[in-house]
């Protein structure tokens, strides 16, 4: 009886002990999420937002959590991206702007996103495209409606390297569209800009 009770108590030991040693991670899928449970990080570092709630409850949070994130997942319905969005999420390399999306703040969206190297946009996106991974807006005439084959450069990912060929038809480029840009060798431009 002694003997089979020591047997049990090293079991349970045992079983304790490989518990304790579990990662955390195992056991949860978001290893963090926001009040309105509206954006979570996952045991991947991946950054999920689900509605424009979410994104303006992630402001709030980027600065603690933005250097985890690796990559974005963003739910399509998200009408905008604000203003440092994701400032400093410096372990990010790529990101797709949903088809919903139709605002988008200032070019520094993405300042301080060391390691991004490209920007996609998903197909039917009627206000952005992305073009060899840099961000472009349609132009638009004074009532807001789209200006055939002329566009504003607004976005190069400060991760890109290389050259960058601004895409034909480009009239503006936005300010701010290369800022931390520092492994670019060179920027064709075209004629037409203003």
């Amino acid at each position: 009886m002694k003997q089979t009770m020591r047997r049990l108590l090293s079991l349970l030991m045992a079983v304790v002990l490989c518990l304790g040693l579990t990662p955390v991670t195992a056991w949860a899928e978001n290893i963090v999420s926001g009040d309105s449970k509206e954006w979570r990080i996952d045991d991947t570092y991946t950054l999920y937002i689900d509605s424009d709630t979410g994104m303006e409850d992630w402001i709030h949070e980027n600065g603690v959590f933005g250097g985890w994130v690796a990559a974005v997942e963003l739910a399509e319905g998200i009408t905008k991206i604000p203003y440092h969005a994701f400032y400093k999420c410096n372990q990010l390399t790529t990101v797709e702007i949903p088809a919903s999306v139709t605002e988008m703040g200032k070019n520094d969206v993405f300042e301080g996103c060391t390691a991004l190297t490209s920007i996609t946009v998903a197909d039917g996106n009627e206000t952005f495209f992305a073009e060899d991974g840099v961000l472009y807006r349609h132009e638009e005439d004074d009532d807001g409606n789209k200006v055939d084959n002329e566009f504003i450069a607004l976005i190069c990912p400060p991760g890109k390297s290389g050259e960058v060929a601004l895409k034909a038809g480009t009239v503006e480029i936005g300010g701010s569209a290369f800022e931390g840009c520092t492994k670019l060798t060179g920027v064709t431009l075209n004629e037409g800009l203003t």
